[in-house]
């Protein structure tokens, strides 16, 4: 790809590596002044500062779920026979604490867990999972054929029995039900975990003095690739997400762009605000 060299004011460019095939593409046009708001601006920025953070969890999640080579996109509920549905506080303690002492038996467990509250105020979960051997989890066929039934006496469902879902039987025995499905686009699961980082889930979490996602130690995550300044249509097509100092945008090698080209450019050094 040729220098960027067309017409049209310059601007700062950071450039980050998700993966040999991902990168997210930063370009900075504004410095961001803040002034504390008045008394009739403080619900505005209430919600400015909620949207934002709603914002930086979507980004950190995208980032650790498209960094890392995750096998399973998973779901799992609580049982109200063994927890309180709607203490998240403590599922989650008891939760990951389990999660390491599985570990510590030698299960190289990765995982990028994000809560859900239903309407009711119960929560489930929803994340990513790596480390797990296939004889780890059983089919739902497998338990159906083994007699098993819900806590209502009845059949697992049929669309359950006939998919490729397993159960993890560890986690159903300690906490509750449970869903492992293989992933096949592990961009598109990477993607679709963002949509449980929601400004309604951020604050009802937040209330209970909990962080909107929880995750492994030592997960990979996206590395500096290169500064520069110029402006290319190419670049300017990538960016779809506007804000108030920058707009973002992210490309795949199998869309056809190669990011090699950022080799061209003159690294100026780190442009983080």
């Amino acid at each position: 790809m040729k220098q960027c060299i067309s017409p049209g004011e310059e601007r700062p460019h950071s450039v980050y590596r998700y993966t040999d095939q991902i990168y997210k593409v930063i370009q900075w046009y504004r410095v961001m002044q803040h002034f504390g708001p008045g008394p009739a601006e403080q619900q505005k920025h209430d919600d400015k500062k909620l949207d934002s953070s709603v914002s930086r969890t979507k980004r950190v999640i995208l980032e650790k779920a498209l960094c890392n080579p995750w096998e399973w996109f998973c779901t799992f509920t609580i049982s109200q026979d063994k927890y309180d549905r709607k203490d998240l506080i403590t599922w989650r303690d008891n939760f990951t604490q389990w999660l390491r002492d599985q570990r510590k038996k030698g299960k190289p467990i990765q995982y990028l867990v994000v809560p859900e509250q239903h309407k009711d105020g119960s929560w489930h979960a929803h994340g990513l999972f790596s480390g797990l051997d296939d004889s780890d989890l059983i089919t739902f066929r497998q338990m159906d054929s083994q007699g098993y039934r819900t806590a209502e006496g009845r059949r697992l469902p049929r669309k359950l029995i006939n998919s490729e879902y397993r159960n993890w039987m560890p986690y159903m025995e300690k906490f509750g039900f449970c869903s492992f499905g293989p992933i096949r686009d592990p961009v598109a699961a990477g993607f679709y975990i963002t949509k449980y980082a929601t400004k309604e889930n951020d604050r009802m979490v937040k209330q209970v003095g909990l962080h909107s996602y929880y995750s492994s130690r030592g997960l990979n995550v996206a590395e500096k690739h290169v500064d520069f300044f110029g402006r290319d249509p190419e670049i300017d097509r990538l960016l779809v997400n506007k804000y108030d100092f920058c707009s973002t945008g992210m490309t795949h090698v199998r869309d056809g762009c190669d990011w090699t080209f950022c080799q061209n450019y003159i690294d100026f050094g780190s442009l983080d605000p």
